[in-house]
């Protein structure tokens, strides 16, 4: 995503979230962040991951919590892999707990405290944790009065690039008493959400002085390291199928696709359950890994072990081929679609595929939103068109019925499979209903699986 800068600013610091810097592209030296979330959420580790980035790079920092005590706080960091405690002993750390007295604070006194640190420790990176914790102390007028005082006399003269946390109440869309959000240059809002038996958490940037963003909502988990952006394929659209032809593993229905699929191209195969559409797939897969090629096969549907024997039905056995044939199970009901995104991407960023199989999607739109799915879909095919990786996935759908129309768009071609009763049989019929960019045979295929052989035959 390209970050769109309306006023030039000479230092840019990164915030340290994995993507997220990405995706702004840092932020300005001296901007005051306001981080407002739902308990849960991930507002301490996004503050203590915002400054633990700047300590590595050898950029002072200070911590001021009136929640949890020093060593509270750096256990729980630790098992983040945040060992501030190291950092503090070089003495480029500072953590001060202010336990939040029933009297009122002294404002004056906290921010000398703060101003004589800052001056003597040449701090560069400051949060603050919580400023609701004062506001609830000293009340809207006073709170108010600290927080622009602290902003204009400490933070900005000083090009202190800060965090203020504020809690957020579930169900609460206003931060404090509201005039948090007019004293601050940008404000990130935490969520925690409950969708389809899962709970998951997501970041929206709600403002951003100075700076345009194509898009401000992104889901995040929180694991070793800190929190980790799960984002679509948002860069520019790159990629095109290419002239070159790629077989389908069957010759017949490659002569009806005048050679085979083309390079780059991607296939959608839907059909009714049991018609074959998995098998196909295989079959495609396996030929390439005969052609020595990286493969990938992605499943929603089978457990591992299971893919594993169907190739062995299909006279492959896995292990022979384990360096050029990749395999991955998923449970739609463990993960979200941008989680499997996320994992599908970083695995791309690191391996090139020839050929990728993405079977199952209808169990992952079982436990997705539409929009969702869609999204899923359009970030995925894009991936691998950049990649230019020919893919085919499938989907247990009566094309007829109740496909979805916005995925037709976005494919190269769709295979349907369907069954019909004759007097003797029940068949699988295969047409190919669209190719881009190529001719093909429009006539229907009968489709035969058999112990030793997967083939098609034209109908007359």
């Amino acid at each position: 995503m390209k970050r769109i800068m309306i006023q030039d600013n000479s230092e840019i610091y990164n915030l340290g979230v994995s993507n997220l810097d990405s995706i702004i592209g840092g932020i300005p030296r001296g901007y005051v962040i306001l981080l407002a979330g739902n308990p849960g959420s991930g507002k301490t580790t996004f503050a203590a991951q915002f400054l633990y980035s700047g300590l590595l790079r050898n950029e002072s920092g200070l911590y001021i919590s009136f929640v949890e005590p020093k060593q509270e706080f750096y256990r729980h960091m630790s098992k983040l892999g945040f060992e501030f405690e190291k950092f503090e002993k070089e003495n480029l750390f500072t953590y001060i707990h202010v336990p939040t007295p029933s009297t009122k604070l002294s404002s004056n006194v906290l921010i000398e405290q703060i101003l004589r640190i800052v001056e003597e420790k040449g701090i560069k990176r400051l949060a603050i944790d919580s400023i609701s914790a004062i506001t609830d102390v000293l009340g809207i007028v006073e709170s108010r009065s600290l927080l622009s005082n602290l902003i204009s006399m400490v933070i900005k003269p000083s090009k202190i690039t800060s965090v203020l946390i504020a809690e957020l109440p579930f169900g609460r869309q206003v931060i404090g008493y509201g005039f948090e959000e007019f004293l601050v240059d940008a404000i990130f809002i935490l969520k925690v959400v409950k969708r389809r038996g899962k709970f998951r958490r997501f970041i929206e940037i709600r403002k951003f002085k100075d700076f345009e963003l194509p898009r401000t909502k992104f889901e995040f988990q929180i694991r070793k390291g800190g929190l980790v952006l799960y984002v679509p394929y948002i860069e520019e659209l790159k990629g095109t199928y290419l002239p070159e032809r790629v077989s389908t593993g069957i010759e017949k229905l490659d002569e009806a696709l005048e050679g085979g699929l083309l390079k780059g191209s991607i296939t959608l195969i839907v059909g009714p359950s049991g018609t074959g559409k998995t098998i196909l797939a295989s079959k495609f897969v396996i030929d390439g890994i005969l052609k020595n090629e990286k493969c990938l096969f992605i499943t929603f549907d089978e457990p591992y072990e299971q893919i594993i024997n169907l190739f062995k039905f299909l006279g492959i056995d896995y292990h022979d081929y384990e360096h050029c044939l990749r395999i991955l199970s998923f449970s739609p009901r463990l993960y979200t679609p941008i989680q499997i995104y996320q994992h599908i991407y970083d695995i791309l960023q690191s391996e090139d595929f020839n050929r990728a199989v993405i079977d199952g999607l209808s169990s992952l739109k079982l436990f997705t939103s539409g929009n969702e799915f869609i999204e899923f879909i359009s970030s995925v095919i894009s991936l691998f068109k950049a990649k230019r990786t020919t893919t085919i996935m499938t989907l247990t759908s009566d094309l007829t019925k109740d496909i979805d129309i916005k995925i037709t768009p976005l494919v190269d071609n769709i295979f349907a499979i369907r069954f019909n009763r004759n007097r003797t049989e029940i068949e699988r019929i295969l047409t190919i209903l669209k190719t881009r960019g190529t001719a093909h045979k429009i006539s229907s295929m009968k489709l035969m699986i058999t112990e030793d052989k997967i083939d098609v035959k034209f109908l007359t």
